[in-house]
């Protein structure tokens, strides 16, 4: 199906490309390090760390509904996931990495339609 295609297209540039709204959601993680990732600059609001984890999250949910005879649910780790104690370069990295492969198992669920 084109549509199907051409809409896979732009979620993957939304995440990572030429995204027509602006900066690409991989983008936009890559411009804060890990101390700015969780730093919580306005009382009560998300940082970008548990943004980054909660969009993971729901991402791969996504692609859990995706599969046949699934039962729609919150995302295993949560619909918030909390950050993890070792706020560190390397689990930044990790938090963007997952990101990623949340995305891509769910454009390869929805692609499996076409």
């Amino acid at each position: 199906d084109v549509r199907l295609a051409g809409l896979l297209r732009a979620v993957r540039e939304a995440h990572a490309g030429d995204a027509w709204h602006g900066p690409a959601f991989a983008e936009s993680l890559g411009a804060f390090d890990a101390d700015d990732a969780a730093r919580r600059p306005i009382a009560g609001a998300h940082t970008a760390w548990e943004i980054a984890l909660h969009v993971t999250a729901w991402t791969g949910e996504v692609a859990r509904r995706l599969a046949p005879g699934t039962v729609a649910a919150l995302p295993a780790p949560g619909d918030w996931p909390p950050m993890p104690a070792v706020r560190d370069a390397a689990a930044w990295a990790a938090v963007r990495a997952d990101a990623d492969a949340a995305l891509d198992a769910c454009l390869a669920a929805a692609a499996a339609h076409l």
